[in-house]
């Protein structure tokens, strides 16, 4: 099974991506068809951190409780 992130076509999925990756990046997704796997995305900033699915919702559960304390000022910055 083939993994990968899609562009996503909405206007603040494309303005993401546009401001995040390089252009060459950017041509090869959209004039190849091809995806942007884990280690690419988190390589650009596109994500934190690659979690394999089987362990996603406890990764973001623990990312989570890791957010959930800190104040609310600090999550603004």
């Amino acid at each position: 099974m083939q993994r990968g992130l899609w562009v996503p076509y909405t206007t603040s999925g494309l303005l993401r991506f546009f401001n995040t990756l390089p252009i060459q990046v950017l041509k090869e997704m959209f004039f190849c068809a091809q995806k942007l796997d884990a280690e690419r995305a988190e390589r650009f900033s596109v994500i934190n951190r690659p979690a394999p699915s089987d362990t996603l919702q406890a990764t973001a559960l623990e990312d989570a409780q890791g957010i959930a304390p800190r104040p609310h000022w600090r999550l603004r910055q």
